[in-house]
């Protein structure tokens, strides 16, 4: 249930980062919305990220950003898209209302340099730039 597309651990300057991707499950009639599926697929990502120190975790998440599913990702972690107001993570190539599906949550330990959208419009998702200090 759980697709980890890149899963990762980073060694720099004897610090050891935790970088994962997911494509998160997608439901066909559901949108974004929590379904069971999804909650048990952000609880069991969680316990993951848990285990681990400092985490860089990002992806096509295929969560709306105001549901318990993203709420379950969130505890102690910092969601960038939130904090830097970031209104859209969609491309002009998208047209339906919900413009979140893209997301990059950090633990409160990786200090960010830079973190933007860039407007690259290559597909329907547009590119998220993270910058981190090790």
């Amino acid at each position: 249930m759980t697709n980890f597309q890149f899963y990762q651990r980073l060694e720099i300057n004897n610090e050891t980062f935790t970088i994962c991707s997911l494509h998160g499950i997608w439901q066909e009639g559901t949108g974004k919305v929590d379904t069971p599926e999804r909650i048990v697929q952000s609880q069991k990502i969680k316990d993951f990220l848990d285990a681990k120190n400092k985490n860089i975790f990002c992806g096509d998440f295929n969560l709306a950003p105001d549901g318990k599913s993203i709420e379950i990702l969130e505890e102690g972690m910092v969601n960038l898209v939130e904090k830097y107001n970031i209104q859209s993570t969609r491309s002009s190539f998208y047209n339906k209302e919900q413009k979140f599906a893209d997301y990059i949550l950090i633990s409160s330990n990786v200090e960010v340099k830079d973190f933007k959208v860039l407007d690259d419009q290559v597909s329907d998702h547009l590119p998220l730039m993270l910058d981190f200090n090790s």
